[in-house]
């Protein structure tokens, strides 16, 4: 009996340098019955050319190219509608996967009898430390378990390295008018429909950080209006998902004052524009301050940030200035 056809989404946008090492990890998959859609959303490099070279190699392969950019989310949204297989996977094009993963997912996914199967994540190029994931947890339980399990640094993944049921998806969809977060809330939204997740402990998703990623800037305009948009994300949870919000509230707390401590040290903004800054964090605080978003957050000095930052936009920058005068003078860095 042949196994159903799985749909590998992956939204193509300027990633000529990249494309080639996902392209090559997906078309070697163990997993033989899929297909590939590659939504080229305007690029202007020859991320486009590609598409079209790898899909004249392997009909598994198909080329869709939008005629104007609009974004990750848009682009997904156009592969839900062209996929044909009973299940989907969204691989970003910078990323690459283990050989086996489309099979692991799957396998594990029809044993727990569950609408949406989940992998461990590999930070490739991440110059921190990250914590271990616990491997024993093989069953998370619904979706709200899940983003929980990931607050609580138990599980690291993403949007890739997550297998779902077509169906569901296609109802689901990706909210095109925020651009951070619209994987969380693609989850949050497939808890109407899907009761059971599964996961693989298992690292088979590669993430790769990029030092030109729009995700990895310094700070300016564009960290702002992802604060901005996160905030505002928040708030579609306070609505749909209200059961989430002291977890989305924690993340909400985290980007304001992370942004804000960047603020106080960055060289790129004046004084005047800091103080502008902070105070849009601040308001941003105060709207999703309490008690259970504080114990949300994964440490000490965060939620001392926080609180600070709640108090007064003048308090923060005053306490964190003095900080990092402090350090200097100790250690001789910023």
């Amino acid at each position: 009996m042949e196994k159903p056809l799985i749909s590998v989404i992956v939204p193509v946008y300027n990633v000529e340098k990249y494309i080639g090492r996902c392209l090559d990890s997906l078309m070697a998959q163990t997993y033989g019955n899929l297909e590939i859609l590659l939504i080229d959303d305007a690029s202007t490099d020859g991320s486009g050319g590609l598409c079209d070279r790898y899909a004249a190699q392997d009909p598994r392969v198909r080329a869709v190219h939008l005629t104007e950019n609009r974004g990750v989310s848009h682009a997904r949204n156009v592969g839900l509608e062209e996929a044909r297989g009973s299940f989907v996977a969204f691989v970003d094009p910078d990323d690459y996967v283990a050989l086996n993963m489309l099979e692991r997912l799957y396998g594990r996914l029809l044993e727990e009898n569950a609408g949406i199967c989940v992998c461990d994540v590999e930070y490739v190029g991440f110059r921190g430390e990250m914590p271990s994931a616990r491997e024993d947890l093989t069953f998370v339980g619904n979706c709200q378990d899940l983003m929980l399990a990931m607050q609580k640094k138990e599980i690291f993944m993403g949007l890739g390295g997550t297998l779902c049921q077509a169906e569901a998806a296609k109802k689901c969809g990706f909210p095109e008018d925020i651009h951070v977060g619209e994987d969380k809330m693609f989850l949050y939204q497939m808890d109407r429909y899907v009761d059971r997740v599964a996961r693989v402990p298992e690292k088979l998703y590669y993430y790769v950080f990029r030092e030109d990623s729009a995700s990895h800037r310094t700070f300016g305009e564009r960290r702002c209006t992802e604060a901005k948009e996160l905030a505002y994300f928040c708030g579609e949870a306070r609505e749909k998902f209200p059961q989430m919000l002291p977890l989305m509230a924690a993340k909400v707390l985290h980007v304001n004052v992370g942004l804000a401590v960047e603020a106080v040290k960055s060289r790129e903004i004046t004084g005047r524009a800091r103080y502008a800054y902070l105070k849009e964090f601040h308001r941003d605080v105060r709207r999703f301050f309490s008690a259970d978003a504080l114990a949300h957050l994964d440490r000490k000095k965060i939620a001392a940030e926080v609180i600070l930052l709640y108090i007064s936009p003048e308090l923060f920058w005053g306490v964190t200035a003095l900080y990092k005068w402090v350090k200097r003078r100790v250690t001789g860095r910023d």
